[in-house]
C-alpha cells in the first residue's frame, strides 16, 4: 500500500515539474518576443513626455503656443552724425545700424543763452538719416553766433512694430557706448553728441538781435515791477484797482509784455508773472502771501541777471 502511494506521488511530482518547466519556457519566450514592442512603446512615451515638457514652456494663459525662433537678445547700436552750418542753420547727416523706419530726433543746445532747437524726427533709410535744418526757435530762422551741442537721440517710444521688435519695447535690447538710461530710469535710449560752431555774418547779426531783444524785455520787466511796488500799497489802488487810468495803463503794458514773444527760455513767462502780481494785490489788503512772495523772488532773480550775451571765446 505504501509503495503504491509513493509511486503515485513520484508520478505527480514529475508531472508538476514538467508543467512548471513548460510555463517558464513560455514566459521566457513571451518576454523575449515583446522586447522590441516594449522598446518602441517606451520611446513613444518618452517622446510624448518630452513634448509635454516643451509644450509647458510655451504655454500661456491663452493656451498652447508654438515656440517661435529665438529672438535677438541684444542690439549693439552704431550711431554717429555730422553737422554742416550754412546761412545760420545747422544741417545734420548721420549713419546708424538701426533698421529702416527708425526715427531719430536732433536737438541743438547753447548754454550761453539758454537756447534749444528741435528738428523734426529723421527716418533711417539704408543705414543713413538726414534731419531737417535745425534753426527755428526764439531767434527765428537763423541761429545766433556761438558754440552749440548737437544731440541726436533714439528712444524706443513712438517707433514702428518692426523697430520695436529689434530694440525692445523699453529699449532693453540696446547696448553700446552711445546707450544710456533715460532721466526717469525707465527706458534705454541711444544718444550721440558733438560740438557745432555757428558763425558768419548772419549768425553774428542774429546774436546782436537776440541781445538787444533780451535787454529790451528785461528793461520792461524791471520798469513794470518797480512801478507796481510803488503803487501796490496805495489806498487808491487797493480801493479802485485797475479802474483808475494810471493803473489801467500799467495793466495794458503788462498784458502786452505777457503776450509778446519772449526772447529766450529764461524770459518766458516772466511778463505774465508781473501781471499776476498786480492782479493779486487787488484782493490782498494785508500785504503778501506765499504766492506773491514766490513771484517776487522769481522776478528779482530775473531782473538782477543782466543781459549778458556775448560771443564765446
Amino acid at each position: 500500500m505504501g509503495k503504491k502511494f509513493n509511486r503515485k506521488l513520484g508520478v505527480t511530482e514529475s508531472i508538476g515539474l514538467i508543467v512548471v518547466g513548460l510555463f517558464s519556457v513560455g514566459l521566457l519566450l513571451w518576454w523575449e518576443s515583446g522586447k522590441e514592442e516594449r522598446k518602441a512603446h517606451e520611446s513613444k512615451t518618452y517622446a510624448q513626455s518630452s513634448f509635454a515638457v516643451e509644450l509647458s514652456a510655451t504655454t500661456s494663459g491663452d493656451g498652447v503656443q508654438f515656440a517661435a525662433a529665438p529672438a535677438q537678445s541684444s542690439f549693439a547700436v552704431e550711431l554717429s552724425a555730422t553737422a554742416r552750418v550754412s546761412e545760420g542753420k545747422v544741417f545734420v547727416d548721420g549713419k546708424t545700424n538701426f533698421p529702416d523706419g527708425a526715427k531719430l530726433t536732433s536737438y541743438l543746445y547753447c548754454n550761453a543763452f539758454n537756447y534749444m532747437a528741435i528738428a523734426e524726427p529723421a527716418v533711417v533709410q539704408q543705414g543713413s538719416f538726414r534731419a531737417a535744418p535745425v534753426g527755428t526757435g526764439y531767434t527765428g530762422s537763423v541761429l545766433p553766433e556761438g558754440e552749440y551741442t548737437l544731440s541726436v537721440q533714439f528712444t524706443p517710444l513712438g517707433q514702428t512694430e518692426s523697430v520695436t521688435a529689434v530694440v525692445g519695447k523699453k529699449g532693453e535690447k540696446l547696448s553700446g557706448k552711445t546707450v544710456e538710461t533715460d532721466e526717469f530710469g525707465v527706458l534705454k535710449i541711444a544718444r550721440f553728441e558733438t560740438k557745432v560752431d555757428v558763425s558768419g555774418a548772419k549768425a553774428t547779426e542774429a546774436l546782436t538781435k537776440l541781445t538787444r531783444s533780451r535787454e529790451a524785455y528785461r528793461s520792461e520787466v524791471e520798469a513794470l515791477y518797480g512801478e507796481l511796488n510803488g503803487f501796490r500799497h496805495s489806498s487808491e489802488f487797493l480801493e479802485h484797482g485797475f479802474s483808475q487810468i494810471r493803473f489801467a495803463e500799467w495793466k495794458k503794458r503788462a498784458e502786452a509784455l505777457r503776450d509778446s514773444r519772449a526772447p529766450d527760455l529764461e524770459s518766458q513767462g516772466v511778463g505774465g508773472l508781473v501781471l499776476y502780481l498786480g492782479v493779486r494785490y487787488i484782493g490782498l489788503k494785508d500785504g503778501d502771501d506765499e504766492q506773491t512772495l514766490r513771484a517776487h523772488s522769481q522776478i528779482k532773480t530775473y531782473v538782477e541777471t543782466k543781459a549778458y550775451i556775448s560771443k564765446p571765446h
